[in-house]
């Protein structure tokens, strides 16, 4: 319950006066003070949530940010305690930037490197700049923190975008035949709780494969979208947290097994021994229902 009176002006300022505004506008000056990395926080984002927009100029640079306030997903990606970009968010700013230049489903990203992790402090923001060269094909993903300068730009991915004609996949796998091969089930909680025992603590954004099948060095997965992703699933060419899912069982967990001639009777102790290996980069990387 509240309420409301009139304010005593004069305790305030018991020696001040009311004066008119100049009835003139002000001379194209901003009085607003704001640091560069609230500014990014509090306007929504123009462009793509993450590959940003198209910088003015003759070069093929689109600027955007790297931040858990505009990309919350992020935050469930959290290694040894901290916040990272996951790698498949470079590789849908590659899908985006093919899709800005060639359009939906003309072009492949090819040589995709993952080069540097891009971790995320909580009250920092990263200006990210994607770099096309369109004589070469060529794209550089590299960051800055913003409103400082004078630190140096670091490359966190790098690939070459090749324009190709749509075209449907030259391998068509049966569901029906990976099941027969895949008959081992492996709960999720199981799957997951590998991942943390190793440092990777996911949250919800990234718990996206349900079910999980394991054959001889063979996968075969259920990925649904989690309902954190929802929102903001149609801004994304492919949801990096969806993506990232979909990634997830292709870890070299699983082919250690068949590396080492291992029963897969036990599935469970199996994989809390295994390791887990990370992707260095893509061959080829192309999106055929965009």
């Amino acid at each position: 319950m509240c309420s409301s009176d009139l304010i005593d002006w004069s305790a305030l300022a018991p020696d001040g006066q009311f004066i008119r505004f100049p009835s003139y506008p002000w001379h194209k000056q901003s009085y607003w003070t704001e640091s560069s990395d609230s500014k990014v926080s509090r306007l929504p984002c123009l462009g793509h949530p993450i590959l940003g927009s198209r910088l003015p100029g003759s070069r093929l640079v689109f600027q955007g940010f790297i931040d858990v306030r505009a990309q919350p997903f992020a935050e469930d990606h959290k290694i040894q305690g901290h916040v990272l970009m996951p790698g498949t968010g470079f590789v849908e700013m590659g899908l985006a930037l093919g899709k800005e230049i060639y359009g939906a489903g003309n072009f492949a990203l090819c040589d995709v490197e993952l080069l540097k992790a891009a971790f995320m402090p909580e009250r920092e923001t990263l200006m990210t700049q994607t770099i096309f060269d369109s004589r070469t094909g060529r794209y550089l993903i590299e960051s800055q923190p913003l409103g400082q300068p004078h630190r140096p730009w670091t490359v966190h991915s790098a690939g070459v975008l090749r324009e190709r004609p749509p075209t449907n996949p030259t391998i068509r796998p049966t569901l029906e035949d990976a099941r027969k091969r895949c008959v081992n089930s492996l709960p999720a909680n199981v799957f997951y709780d590998l991942f943390r025992s190793c440092g990777f603590a996911f949250g919800p954004s990234f718990r996206g494969l349900k079910q999980i099948r394991l054959g001889d060095a063979e996968m075969l997965g259920a990925v649904t979208v989690p309902f954190e992703c929802e929102a903001d699933l149609g801004n994304y060419t492919f949801h990096p947290a969806v993506l990232d899912a979909c990634l997830q069982g292709n870890f070299g967990c699983f082919l250690t097994h068949s590396r080492l001639g291992n029963s897969l009777g036990d599935i469970e102790n199996q994989v809390r021994k295994a390791e887990i290996f990370m992707p260095s980069g893509y061959d080829e990387v192309r999106l055929y229902r965009p």
